[in-house]
């Protein structure tokens, strides 16, 4: 994808369904039974109702699980689709990370190579 707008735009869409499961449309049809089931009590936002979905994986629905299982493969690929770890480590990262480019796992793994070295 060669146009920075449209990857720009591609990338707030991925953000804002990292941080709300009902904003990336096939994966809210096929978990929309597994919510009101596994995680009804879970107020959408940051992350939270991928984090339950997760957290029942075993229990939830065949196309619930691949869905969910590709919007986490989407977000190993860039830390800013991980709601919850950006708001986490967003001061970290600029200050041990500052020059890696976010995207394809860089910053992420810069983050946890910089955890290995201190452990």
């Amino acid at each position: 994808m060669k146009s920075p707008d449209c990857r720009a735009a591609l990338l707030r869409l991925m953000m804002s369904a990292a941080d709300n499961y009902l904003l990336d449309a096939p994966l809210a049809a096929a978990c929309s039974t597994d919510v009101a089931t596994h995680c009804a009590a879970t107020v959408p936002g940051q992350g939270r109702v991928h984090e339950c979905l997760r957290d029942n994986a075993p229990r939830l629905s065949p196309a619930c699980r691949l869905a969910e299982v590709a919007a986490e493969a989407e977000e190993m690929e860039d830390i800013r689709l991980k709601p919850q770890l950006l708001e986490a480590c967003d001061v970290t990262a600029a200050a041990v990370c500052g020059g890696i480019k976010p995207g394809n796992g860089r910053l992420l793994e810069c983050l946890l190579n910089k955890v290995k070295l201190k452990s």
